[in-house]
């Protein structure tokens, strides 16, 4: 024989933890219903159910923002878990800003190279920090002290200099050129 049934929850409270916002599975966890009684609960108290999948990350700069976090190093992981959507939704803004997604193979050499900088495992580091002033980019330096960018730009980074991200810098100036060797 069981125990006495535990009371149901109000629908509004139920409603307020849906606008939080939580997701249909979730409020049902909190509450320990499942998830077509949390449905029904929200259509009683008028609630309208949202579309399933990841919510909307909301603002005008969102994807801008997403792509600047994910060219300084962090992974689609890390910043869906800080936005509150997926790493897949992450990716989908970073892609939608225009930056291309790293292989598994480059995540993980940006991570060892970040770790490595953070440490200040990087003799080279004041030097570059230097040169990056004076107007050098990244991916130059990078090469010349065969390192990859990312590991370049947190190394620069930890001496106290502001990296500028520029995706190419005229040929003259001492950058790389686009593909295609249009400037």
């Amino acid at each position: 024989m069981t125990g006495p049934r535990a009371p149901r929850p109000a629908d509004k409270d139920i409603a307020a933890a849906y606008a939080a916002p939580l997701s249909l599975r979730a409020v049902a966890a909190k509450f320990g219903i499942s998830r077509e009684q949390a449905r029904q609960s929200l259509d009683r108290s008028g609630t309208p159910v949202r579309d399933s999948g990841p919510l909307p990350v909301r603002g005008p700069g969102a994807c801008a923002a997403a792509a600047r976090r994910y060219l300084a190093g962090e992974t689609t992981t890390s910043i869906g878990l800080d936005l509150g959507i997926s790493a897949a939704e992450a990716g989908r803004l970073v892609r939608r800003a225009g930056v291309p997604l790293r292989s598994r193979s480059e995540a993980a050499r940006a991570r060892r190279a970040r770790e490595a900088a953070e440490r200040g495992e990087y003799p080279w580091a004041a030097e570059a920090a230097r040169r990056h002033q004076a107007g050098e980019a990244v991916g130059r330096l990078a090469r010349e002290y065969r390192a990859g960018p990312p590991a370049v730009q947190a190394a620069i980074e930890r001496q106290g200099v502001t990296v500028t991200i520029r995706r190419y810098a005229r040929q003259d100036a001492g950058g790389d050129a686009p593909p295609g060797g249009a400037t």
